[in-house]
């Protein structure tokens, strides 16, 4: 058997099929997928007739693609699209923990979380103003239905500035979120990395003039649509960057925003194609490659060092909560990330669908992710896009809660699948699940992450 490799949508074994790791956003996840949000080039062999289990790491952040006996011919190949130096390392252990704890010594281990993050989460794309975010809280805790946290996707900025919110739909935002706080529910903020070009946006204009924006091959600015229309992505591969970054946050903590989701950290861009699909066969010229990036050597083309972005971006969110707030253990999701991503976030596998299939793949993708060394992940419970049934959420809902992250969240593009939706019936089934798992910190305890 061949398993890890990250987020792979397919099933424990990766056997049979050619894997290319170049983090990138698609939310059509069907069986031809292949480039998906989280590349970590750790491979678990394992052959259960000798009772030996084999790791291969190969240390690179630049695009690569490992064809795992694609030919059926008992051959694996790699290939690695890289100008710059790589480490390789070679593990061997007689059961399969003991690999796993040599390979996170190497790269390292989760940190504890917060109780409340071990919970249920419940979440939309979007709940567009604070009246709606009070009102699901108070129909949580009025059907109680256990439930420690309530997350605010993009409409709770003002034109989707980050860092700010809107005074018109969330004019009070931390009156809001202190209220919730004092019902025992956290709140979630989500953060995107791309920055509003806007003269008066105070972000754009300080991150601006100490030149913290990513530049293009030809050093001007590079710009790349998202959510609030042309936009600035900082260079997290400096360390400079990083710690202003961290300051930003902030905003949160002084709004008594309890963790901060990093999403669109790829970094994605709306409407555009892989920036170097599966079927590459050599690297750009470094001034071709989106932009440049800074390394403590000097100028590197982005896609040496891609799969790190969404990493660097959260351990920034990580280190500045943890700054903020040095006597409180941080929380922070992300989308996008690379070997080591564990030391700084829980990862949930991004845009999944409303399907059957996604709820059955949704087991052996976690259990991949867990061999790659990030134990803290799940996938959205009820399914993002898509409609969800009354019977698909509650059968959800059953697995959900033994997913190490537990979220319910959906798309403004779909039903709306809160607990209760779809009568009484599915809402008592459900709050029967939750109340027996004991999987909620409002009930007095807490599953333990392993």
């Amino acid at each position: 058997q061949c398993m890890g490799l990250g987020e792979r949508l397919s099933d424990v074994n990766l056997r049979g099929r050619r894997h290319t790791l170049f983090n990138y956003s698609d939310n059509l996840h069907i069986p031809s997928l292949d480039t998906m949000y989280v590349s970590i080039p750790f491979l678990v062999i394992a052959n259960r007739h000798r009772n030996q289990y084999h790791g291969i790491f190969l240390d690179s952040p630049a695009w690569q693609s490992w064809s795992l006996d694609q030919e059926l011919n008992n051959r694996g190949v790699v290939d690695l699209l890289s100008r710059r130096g790589w480490s390789l390392y070679i593990m061997e252990a007689d059961c399969l923990p003991d690999l796993i704890a040599a390979y996170t010594a190497l790269t390292g281990r989760s940190k504890i979380p917060p109780d409340w993050a071990l919970g249920h989460h419940q979440s939309r794309w979007s709940y567009p103003d604070q009246e709606t975010l009070l009102a699901v809280g108070k129909r949580m805790r009025e059907s109680e239905i256990p439930c420690d946290c309530l997350v605010l996707d993009i409409d709770y900025m003002d034109e989707y500035r980050v860092f700010t919110h809107s005074k018109e739909r969330f004019p009070d935002f931390k009156k809001v979120i202190d209220e919730l706080d004092s019902m025992g529910l956290k709140t979630t903020c989500i953060l995107d990395p791309g920055v509003k070009k806007e003269e008066k946006f105070s972000v754009y204009a300080d991150g601006k003039k100490r030149d913290f924006f990513v530049r293009r091959g030809d050093q001007r600015p590079f710009l790349g649509k998202v959510w609030p229309g042309p936009s600035v992505f900082p260079d997290f591969l400096r360390h400079d960057v990083r710690v202003w970054w961290s300051a930003q946050h902030g905003f949160f903590v002084d709004n008594n925003i309890a963790g901060v989701w990093n999403d669109m950290n790829e970094p994605c861009l709306i409407d555009s194609p892989c920036p170097m699909p599966p079927q590459s066969k050599e690297l750009p010229p470094e001034d071709r490659q989106m932009f440049m990036q800074t390394l403590p050597e000097g100028k590197v083309g982005h896609f040496e060092v891609r799969n790190l972005y969404g990493f660097q971006m959260a351990r920034a969110s990580f280190e500045g909560l943890l700054a903020l707030r040095p006597d409180e253990r941080p929380f922070v999701l992300t989308r996008s990330g690379y070997a080591g991503v564990q030391r700084y976030s829980a990862v949930w596998l991004g845009d999944n669908m409303s399907w059957w299939e996604h709820l059955a793949l949704s087991v052996p993708m976690l259990i991949n992710m867990g061999l790659s060394g990030v134990p803290f992940t799940g996938v959205d419970v009820g399914g993002f896009g898509d409609d969800c049934s009354a019977e698909l959420l509650t059968r959800w809902y059953e697995l959900g809660i033994f997913y190490p992250f537990f979220r319910n969240h959906s798309s403004m593009l779909g039903v709306v699948q809160e607990p209760w939706v779809f009568g009484e019936e599915t809402e008592a089934r459900i709050r029967h699940l939750e109340i027996g798992s004991d999987c909620s910190s409002s009930i007095q305890e807490t599953v333990p992450l392993s």
